[in-house]
């Protein structure tokens, strides 16, 4: 992706292993690398990196407008969802493609459940993750 492209062009899909499920937004991708700095006598410098020990939080909001069973399991919190893979399209071309190493899902929230209203049925959910890879 150019930095200059229009994000309106973009949508997400989002795989669970085999089941695919779409979300309008998603927020907090990222990685960080720790390291331990020390000084040789002669005032020479090293890095060398530290285990990876951070974990971040993705959140995916407002996702798809029917839910069944099966896949309103997978948003449950405690479950294992490893191997998740999220891939930004453009133009329904993959533009971007992460996967999640190691996933747990710590909260959930539905939409409002009116009969009336057409609205999102998965609002809300969070994945705790210990990293992210970049295919």
């Amino acid at each position: 992706m150019k930095a200059n492209d229009i994000v309106s062009n973009y949508n997400f899909r989002v795989f669970f292993g085999l089941k695919e499920v779409g979300f309008s937004r998603i927020s907090g991708i990222g990685g960080a690398a720790e390291y331990d700095t020390f000084v040789e006598g002669g005032g020479r410098m090293h890095l060398l990196p530290k285990p990876r020990s951070s974990s971040g939080t993705i959140t995916f909001e407002k996702g798809m407008t029917f839910l069944d069973k099966s896949t309103l399991k997978l948003f449950m919190p405690g479950n294992d969802i490893s191997g998740m893979i999220i891939m930004v399209m453009k133009n329904s071309l993959p533009a971007e493609t992460y996967m999640i190493e190691q996933g747990v899902v710590t909260s959930w929230e539905l939409g409002d459940l009116d009969g009336m209203s057409a609205g999102a049925a998965l609002r809300k959910f969070s994945v705790v993750y210990s990293g992210v890879t970049v295919i």
